[in-house]
């Protein structure tokens, strides 16, 4: 018994002591951030052990990995990658990367295999290769970019200050969310692509973007990636645009959403009420054309103002070329089916003309196109099959009634897009991909307001399991 003791007790304190060695590692790098960085970004592999439920004897055979490395000839890139690694933007829009060294020989060698030289110079080695200027030590890697050849030397000053620098205050890495994120970001959008600001830029009149920053966390959970992103500012105009948007797009009720398609290849659901959108839709001239002509043929206004709950919007089919839309409205009234009757005896208008197939279900029409609408319950329809044909609420469809009602509730907007599906459509019939490609299942946007947003990749195996196949 005693002996068993003894073994269990060597067995407990390797397994601590090989824990430490993995996870309990200095932070070389956070030094070496400036102080007046506009962006910061945080890769911690330790945190994707942690959620990926590495076990102890998964840190036996990483240990044994990495001992068999060392004795092989060729070592690698000599690149710790458990440390934190780290990426920020310097104030004067470089974009830079720093990370730690476990072999800096092994580092050089690897460089010198890859044809780029290396040089020693101000204490320092030092490569290039195209824009990117690299400094490294015997601990850790800076790496700074795009950098021209005539500015090289004024950027080698730059980088040795911030490589020898000591402890010092950084206030965008010391507001960093802490919530323990593989992948951590807080950044001004000042330095975000113009492409993913301009829907704020577009609608706040001489914003400051220096003053609006962005937080993101990437998780990894059980069977999804978890993107969250929060944007944080105390500017009263963006906080007048946030609460805008947020009385337009209220949370999703989810209680009597109508799904009609059990797996349609992306699903949109919001709630509003339609006298507060009618107006924005307006705004744009496109759309403002298209509701005067067609409410020459059918109440369309008297429509949208009716709406006063949770919309959805779902879109399938076998193909592209064979697909079925259909959108559900909750309604507050009925009173634009007041006119059906003129909206069948009238003459066709803008190209339309309107059919009656019951007392709520009707048919709007061009050449070539039928567009088939009527009223289900407390719900306006629109749909491009045969609203006779659609199984709303059907029971078959409970179960993914009950799913889309827990995902979607509380959310101002919700979106799911089925990435199997979507590659079936993009490429027709089905062809050889890549297995961690068919492995991923939905992508899926939650907006539970204008400031937090989330984004969550699924995967139909244990993302523990999906990252391993990756690696194989």
């Amino acid at each position: 018994m005693k002996k068993y003791l003894i073994i269990i007790s060597l067995l407990i304190a390797v397994a601590i002591g090989a824990y430490f060695f993995l996870f309990g590692k200095k932070d070389v790098c956070k030094n070496v951030i400036p102080e007046d960085a506009k962006a910061v970004l945080v890769i911690d592999a330790k945190q994707a052990l942690k959620q990926m439920d590495f076990s102890i004897s998964d840190i036996f055979k990483a240990l044994k990995h990495r001992q068999q490395q060392k004795e092989e000839d060729k070592a690698g890139w000599g690149i710790d990658m458990l440390a934190p690694m780290y990426g920020f933007v310097s104030a004067d829009n470089y974009v830079c990367g720093v990370f730690a060294l476990s072999n800096a020989e092994d580092f050089e060698e690897k460089l010198k295999v890859e044809d780029i030289a290396v040089e020693s110079q101000r204490g320092f080695k030092w490569a290039s290769k195209g824009e990117i200027l690299l400094c490294f030590d015997s601990k850790k890697a800076l790496a700074m970019g795009p950098v021209i050849r005539g500015g090289a030397d004024a950027m080698r000053g730059k980088m040795v200050e911030w490589m020898k620098q000591g402890s010092h205050d950084v206030p965008v890495l010391s507001s960093l969310k802490k919530d323990d994120g593989v992948i951590s970001l807080r950044s001004s959008l000042a330095v975000v692509p113009q492409a993913l600001t301009s829907q704020i830029t577009d609608n706040i009149k001489d914003i400051n973007l220096n003053d609006i920053f962005l937080n993101a966390s990437l998780k990894v959970k059980e069977k999804s990636f978890l993107l969250s992103t929060e944007l944080e500012s105390e500017d009263e105009k963006f906080a007048n645009y946030a609460s805008e948007c947020d009385k337009l797009f209220r949370p999703i009720d989810g209680k009597k959403l109508p799904v009609c398609m059990e797996d349609p290849v992306f699903r949109v659901i919001l709630n509003v009420n339609g006298e507060d959108v009618l107006p924005k839709l307006r705004e744009n001239i496109v759309v403002r054309t298209m509701l005067v002509g067609l409410n020459l043929c059918i109440d369309l206004d008297m429509m949208i103002k009716s709406i006063d709950g949770d919309v959805l919007f779902e879109y399938g089919g076998r193909s592209a070329s064979s697909s079925t839309v259909v959108a559900s409205a909750q309604i507050k009234n009925q009173d634009f089916l007041k006119n059906a009757k003129d909206w069948c005896s009238g003459s066709p208008s803008f190209g339309y003309s309107c059919h009656a197939l019951g007392d709520k279900d009707f048919v709007l029409q061009n050449a070539r196109d039928k567009y088939f609408f009527g009223v289900h319950d407390d719900f306006l329809y629109v749909s491009s099959d045969n609203g006779k044909t659609l199984h709303f609420s059907a029971p078959q469809l409970e179960k993914n009634i009950s799913l889309v009602r827990e995902q979607s509730q509380g959310k101002r907007i919700y979106v799911s897009l089925d990435f199997a599906k979507v590659l079936h459509y993009v490429y027709g019939a089905p062809m050889q991909l890549d297995k961690g490609i068919t492995s991923l299942d939905h992508i899926n946007v939650g907006v539970t307001d204008l400031r937090h947003i989330q984004y969550e990749l699924t995967t139909k195996e244990k993302t523990t399991d999906f990252i391993k196949g990756l690696l194989k």
